[in-house]
């Protein structure tokens, strides 16, 4: 019963309701077992500490303006200590006239410290406030609806409840909404009052939020060789931020193509065999001739070490990680001429005939860069190609951006070809998510050497996870928070995925392009604590991205400081099981595919 309702009670149904004679004789009674001289004040303690700090009190939902036309909820969530956790789904962006002018208001110069300052005030009096604005994906009446249901259904149902016992408090706000996908407060709704109960239950504890996320009940993380025992359940490695640099416009007249080219630093600008030579440098002269082993495992001299700090060395990313990537940005914003932003934060350019040309362009951009970062050592490149947009399912074919049509077969043989070419360390949503034959066939050619992600085909559906996953469609899954619901729903989508596709990993995407619950920091503890291989945060000419990477920054300093930052697992080495190889042989891409261009 809500607390308005409450009111109209007469004394004898409040105290039947609230079982108020039961508290009061309970406290009476334990007063006169301590025969306390000071009643008042051994009742007043008496009833401070029989209320539990960590029970819920009150929560209100309210719709509120995004600052960028568009609208979200904020919400305000109240505990019985009298802690107050406020948090809102999505904040403004960062968008100014062009880019060099974003860029100027986003970066800032490392402190002595070494920590980035990623933080930038909203632009002045920009020209077409208009050109640069995201389209809401869900309309402010849905909000506001969902405001309505949150303040009188789901608040009421989690009054009493204790934010500590995140998997009942999840239950309950999924059952309030009384869908299967929950489309009554809607799935963004619920992941961030998930995500609020559980900044809550950090804070109760005082422990980071990435800790307590570690030790819900289902987590589970790809273990590490090498780790000491007692410290596997404690120790964590930092997922590897995927920064977009360009967006494009997926569809650009019916043909695909490459809708983010991002880059993705290396833990600390080593490569994994300078990582291996690294350890082995480190063994003392005891340990060799002991016969450590110095090839199979480069991380072996963790078992002798009661802390972590040996793999400092590439557990961690380079301070110099923001300049590097504020000099690509420099370049590129140079070269194109100021292009103009993309609400992602990115450089929106569309000017390129081949997908080769993009990559091409990038690899420029770190190599003629003041950034002094090379490609394979400090970073690497990935590509999110979206390429079932341009299906067509009247020739189950895609249009591809040279003016060609290719099969399933052809664009996942071209995709391998560019992949081996140019060393492209990950690709996401190469076909559309039922063509499974021709994603397999990609698995089998590049499924080794190349992180072929999708969050398409898995959507944050169990069902399709525990049937797809062992079809051995993708090595690796992108989970969006808000397309999941709540914490449970997704730390149990990531479990069942790993466990259904052994050695396969899993990453979150943590952009803003919409008012949603992943457009917070609590990002980067979500993946700290699930043992994400990636986490993509968007372009960094926008603050909320840029907060994500200080964020990870952040949380890279506390681990340090505990002495449990360890290395990710070696995922070359995992021996993922690939398809078989296609039966089918697939046709050259000549003339008669060729559509003319006018």
């Amino acid at each position: 019963m809500s607390s308005s309702a409450l009111h109209h009670l007469s004394w004898d149904a409040y105290c039947e309701h609230v079982h108020l004679s039961k508290v009061l004789t309970e406290g009476a009674n334990a007063c006169y077992a301590a025969k306390s001289s000071k009643p008042e004040a051994f009742l007043a303690q008496y009833f401070k500490s029989s209320v539990a700090a960590d029970v819920i009190e009150s929560l209100e939902a309210v719709e509120v303006p995004d600052g960028h036309g568009g609208y979200t909820l904020a919400f305000s969530l109240k505990l019985a200590s009298g802690k107050v956790v406020e948090r809102t789904m999505g904040t403004s962006p960062v968008l100014a006239l062009h880019p060099g002018t974003a860029r100027k208001l986003t970066f800032s110069t490392l402190s002595r410290a070494a920590t980035p300052l990623l933080t930038a005030p909203s632009p002045v009096n920009p020209k077409d406030p208009q050109a640069n604005k995201p389209k809401p994906i869900i309309p402010a009446q849905r909000y506001e609806a969902s405001a309505r249901i949150v303040n009188a259904t789901v608040a009421a149902s989690l009054l009493g409840k204790s934010v500590v016992d995140q998997s009942t408090c999840d239950e309950v706000i999924a059952t309030a909404d009384g869908t299967s996908t929950l489309s009554t407060i809607l799935a963004p709704t619920a992941a961030a009052l998930s995500i609020s109960v559980a900044q809550a239950a950090a804070s109760i504890l005082q422990t980071p939020l990435y800790r307590y996320l570690g030790s819900l009940n289902g987590v589970t993380r790809p273990v590490v060789p090498g780790v000491p025992p007692h410290l596997a359940s404690a120790a964590m490695f930092l997922p590897r931020p995927i920064v977009t640099i360009f967006s494009t416009e997926p569809r650009h007249m019916g043909k695909v193509r490459v809708r983010e080219v991002c880059l993705i630093p290396l833990h600390n600008g080593l490569t994994t065999s300078t990582a291996t030579a690294t350890v082995q440098a480190n063994l003392t002269g005891e340990q060799q001739q002991q016969g450590s082993p110095t090839t199979t495992d480069p991380y072996t001299p963790l078992v002798s070490s009661p802390t972590c700090t040996q793999c400092g060395a590439f557990a961690a990313f380079s301070p110099r990680l923001v300049q590097q990537l504020q000099a690509v940005y420099d370049y590129l914003i140079q070269k194109l001429d100021d292009p103009p932003t993309n609400p992602d934060g990115s450089i929106k350019f569309n000017s390129y005939e081949t997908l080769i040309h993009v990559v091409e362009l990038v690899e420029e951009a770190v190599r003629e860069s003041q950034s002094g970062a090379t490609i394979g050592v400090d970073f690497q490149i990935g590509l999110v190609v979206d390429a079932a947009l341009c299906f067509r399912t009247e020739t189950a074919k895609y249009s591809f951006v040279e003016g060609t049509e290719y099969s399933g077969a052809q664009l996942a043989e071209a995709l391998a070809q560019l992949c081996r070419d140019k060393k492209i360390a990950y690709i996401e949503d190469t076909h559309h998510e039922n063509d499974h034959a021709e994603m397999r066939r990609l698995m089998h050619r590049v499924g080794s050497t190349t992180v072929i992600a999708s969050q398409h085909v898995f959507g944050g559906d169990l069902t399709a996870i525990a049937t797809h996953a062992p079809q051995m469609l993708v090595n690796h899954m992108m989970m969006r928070l808000s397309d999941h619901g709540t914490l449970t729903h997704a730390v149990r989508c990531a479990s069942t995925f790993r466990a259904a596709y052994p050695g396969a990993t899993i990453g979150i995407i943590g952009d803003s392009n919409e008012s949603s619950a992943t457009s917070s920091s609590a990002t980067i503890d979500v993946a700290v604590a699930l043992g994400a291989r990636f986490v993509r945060i968007g372009g960094l000419l926008r603050s909320e991205h840029a907060a994500l990477l200080s964020r990870l920054f952040e949380v890279q300093r506390s681990l340090e400081r505990e002495n449990l930052l360890i290395p990710p697992p070696l995922w070359e080495s995992c021996h993922l099981e690939l398809p078989p190889a296609p039966l089918e042989p697939v046709a050259e891409v000549n003339a008669k595919d060729a559509k003319k261009k006018k």
